[in-house]
């Protein structure tokens, strides 16, 4: 059994690494293709989404986006600071369960609280907030288990997850005001572009 990187001590360089490159390039190729193959299909579904997502709407509402988050994600929970200071935003939060029980447990909770969904929703994935003792309920639990599903199928792997009403998305994590500003207004293949390193200015010549 060889396990490892098979390596040219003269040449200092890896021998495997560009052969795990190229296997890599061709998973995100094929990922990405399929995710394109299923972008007309989320984008007819999304509008159906809106009955039951936690929705919130500042300003004018005229963007959209649509986030699949959890109550229990450190990066939710940043990515909740960045809604706060944007306007002229709808928000549609699809709460799913990717971090376990207590996960489930307080996505229901929030789904549950009728027309205080919003602000439950801040307190618990903000804020922190625990909910200790507070259930929720049969609708919300089935919800919940809606969601995880439908999330499982549109190959969301991690929250948060961001949609734009086009079926674009965004499955990075994360974003502050100015990127998700971005991609809102552009999508994500300008966003990644914004974000390429860019080469180094060469000195001038003498």
């Amino acid at each position: 059994l060889f396990a490892g990187h098979l390596l040219d001590i003269k040449n200092k360089r890896s021998l495997t690494e560009p052969i795990i490159s190229k296997m890599q390039d061709k998973q995100i190729e094929s990922a990405f293709k399929e995710l394109q193959a299923l972008k007309g299909d989320i984008q007819k579904a999304l509008p159906g989404l809106q009955k039951t997502a936690i929705t919130e709407t500042k300003g004018n509402g005229a963007q959209k986006i649509y986030v699949f988050t959890d109550a229990k994600c450190s990066f939710c929970r940043r990515f909740e600071e960045t809604l706060d200071k944007m306007d002229n935003i709808t928000i549609y939060r699809i709460p799913v369960a990717y971090l376990g029980p207590e996960s489930a447990r307080l996505a229901s909770v929030a789904l549950c609280s009728k027309d205080k969904q919003v602000a439950t929703w801040k307190e618990i994935s903000g804020k922190g907030a625990t909910m200790a003792g507070a259930k929720g309920c049969e609708d919300g639990d089935k919800q919940v288990q809606a969601n995880n599903e439908l999330a499982k199928s549109w190959k969301v792997t991690g929250t948060p997850s961001m949609f734009r009403a086009d079926g674009d998305r965004w499955a990075r994590g994360y974003m502050d005001v100015e990127n998700t500003k971005i991609f809102l207004e552009k999508g994500s293949s300008a966003l990644l572009q914004s974000m390429e390193p860019r080469p180094a200015a060469s000195a001038p010549a003498k």
